[in-house]
């Protein structure tokens, strides 16, 4: 058998087994994925079965918080947990963690509402078996059974009680200590365990089920695995079978190959031969590298011949570079000395150009502030105008305001007068009283208050009569000053109407700046676009003249490396024999 055909055995069979082994991961891999499929519908499985637990002992605690606090919040709650649990209402995002205990006012949602699906769907979407559904649905029964004794005592903390159809609508006196023996009677807690009894059982139904499932799937892993390693045992015995017949049949007719070549580069001897006497394609390699030395003692013959009329011509190269490489030089010289010209003319230009640019900007920004001012101007003095305006209406108020004080003053030296007159009125009754002995002591006392009351009233009078007269003074001192800040107001008015007309002049003359800024920056603009086109140019042609200038530095070397090689070439062809 010929190489070709035992490699292709060898890399058919390593091929085969590493296909059994690729199949063998996908297989693994689909292996895996199903058990992890198994594990999470395991792990919402129990989810589920434990949501109803959970919901029937949140119902028992919002139940008996309701008797007992009589808050209708407690019994929203209650029948919301009914309502998600029946899927009447949105179950709210990861509902199997913890949730009404962090609900602590009705409306409060913890988490984000989610999909509508009730309890008893969700266990058929998880595959519940018909055995784990009889007792889920055992537990919901008696689940129903406990929700009712809750019902019943909710309704009875307000005044409700069933009619001959169970129907809650016979009212009477609200019984809470009723409902909360109820809610905590030997039968509540017969009925709770009643439910936990079924979700017991299949919480024990589950795990049977899912223990066969991953012990069925942990199975077929192993033999998945067990072929894999058979296959790529099988591999690597090919594997050193095929090392072994490549090391016979290949490697070591190679090497010695090699070293026939390696004796001819060493002696440059093209008359060696290497052994072509096997029967394969490493006898037909030697064949053709023998008819290769052959044709490369030929050519060397001729490279010789070749070789001498390389040598005159890279002379004559020598002398032309040398003349291209002083003609380019001071043509590229007089290039630099243009473009800097024309650099320097440019950069000019385009200072020119951003000062321009900048004035134009400037003389726009000093127009738009200008009228910004002028219009800022206009507006405060029509409020100064205003301000005086108020300014003596205030005046006007105050003096009123003083004028209303006099007439105060006036009522109240008639109040001080009156009060004088009750003094003595309730002096001259107590003196008759004291006259009148036993007899008038009632009457004595009437007048002792009646006097206190005079007396008191003459004292506020007198405050009162204080106090206008401060204020009087004050609202004379508030209208001098408000007349001197409203003459003030007029003269500030006088001086912005001024400022304003300047403002307006120079306006007018920022508008001629910008124009006479802007035809300016056009020119400028113009002419720095030619400037950099011209510029563009000479360095284009300076870039050229540069690259032929190098192009012509680069032959000088290649040519005198052309002439050096040739040279070489002739010592080295000297020692080859042919």
């Amino acid at each position: 058998m010929n190489i070709n055909n035992t490699m292709k055995l060898v890399f058919f069979i390593i091929g085969a087994g590493i296909v059994v082994s690729f199949v063998t991961i996908i297989q693994l891999n689909g292996l895996m994925n199903k058990v992890d499929e198994m594990a999470q519908v395991r792990y919402a499985s129990y989810q589920t079965a434990d949501e109803l637990r959970q919901s029937s002992d949140d119902l028992t605690r919002l139940g008996r918080t309701y008797v007992v606090t009589g808050d209708d919040k407690y019994e929203k709650m209650y029948m919301d947990i009914l309502a998600i649990r029946n899927g009447e209402k949105p179950r709210p995002v990861n509902y199997h963690t913890i949730y009404w205990d962090l609900v602590l006012d009705y409306g409060q949602k913890p988490k984000p509402d989610g999909q509508t699906i009730s309890l008893n769907q969700r266990m058929k979407d998880l595959g519940f078996t018909e055995k784990e559904f009889d007792f889920l649905k055992q537990a919901q029964a008696n689940s129903d059974g406990l929700v009712n004794m809750e019902v019943k005592a909710m309704n009875a903390v307000k005044g409700l009680y069933p009619d001959s159809g169970g129907n809650y609508t016979v009212r009477g006196e609200p019984d809470k200590q009723m409902a909360i023996e109820l809610l905590h009677s030997a039968q509540y807690h017969q009925e709770k365990a009643k439910i936990m009894k079924p979700i017991e059982s299949f919480f024990i139904a589950l795990e049977e089920r899912t223990s066969a499932q991953f012990n069925a799937a942990a199975a077929s892993v192993k033999r998945t695995v067990l072929i894999g390693n058979i296959s790529l045992a099988v591999v690597v015995v090919i594997a050193v079978l095929g090392y072994v017949i490549t090391k016979r049949n290949v490697v070591n007719p190679i090497d010695r190959m090699a070293s026939t070549l390696k004796q001819v580069d060493d002696n440059s001897d093209l008359t060696l031969r290497v052994d072509d006497s096997k029967n394969n394609e490493i006898g037909t390699i030697g064949s053709t590298v023998n008819k290769v030395i052959v044709s490369y003692s030929s050519t060397i013959e001729k490279i010789n011949n070749v070789n001498h009329m390389i040598s005159q011509i890279t002379e004559s190269l020598v002398n032309i570079t040398d003349k291209n490489a002083k003609v380019s030089n001071q043509q590229n010289q007089e290039l630099e000395m243009a473009a800097t010209a024309m650099e320097e003319m440019t950069s000019a230009l385009a200072t020119v150009a951003e000062n321009t640019s900048m004035a134009e900007k400037y003389a726009g920004s000093t127009e738009k502030e200008t009228s910004t001012s002028k219009e800022v101007f206009d507006k405060t003095t029509l409020e100064f105008g205003s301000l005086e305006t108020e300014f003596t209406k205030t005046s006007e108020v105050i003096q009123e305001l003083a004028d209303q004080s006099t007439n105060v003053g006036n009522v109240l030296d008639v109040i001080k007068d009156i009060a004088e007159q009750t003094n003595l009125l309730a002096l001259n009754a107590a003196i008759e009283a004291a006259r009148a002995g036993d007899q008038g002591r009632g009457f004595a006392v009437v007048a002792d208050e009646v006097r206190s009351l005079a007396q008191r009233t003459q004292k506020s009078a007198g405050e009162i009569e204080d106090m206008i007269g401060s204020l009087q003074g004050k609202a004379e001192q508030s209208t001098q000053t408000i007349r001197v800040n409203a003459e003030k107001i007029a003269s500030t008015r006088d001086n912005m109407t001024t400022a304003n007309e300047a403002l307006g002049t120079i306006k007018e003359s920022a508008v001629e700046i910008h124009r006479l800024n802007s035809s300016i920056a056009s020119a400028t603009e113009e002419q720095l676009s030619v400037s950099d086109e011209i510029s563009s140019n000479l360095a284009n042609i300076k870039t050229l003249s540069g690259d032929m200038n190098e192009a012509i530095d680069q032959l000088g070397p290649i040519v005198s490396d052309l002439k050096d090689n040739v040279d070489s070439l002739s010592s080295a062809i000297k020692h080859i024999r042919t």
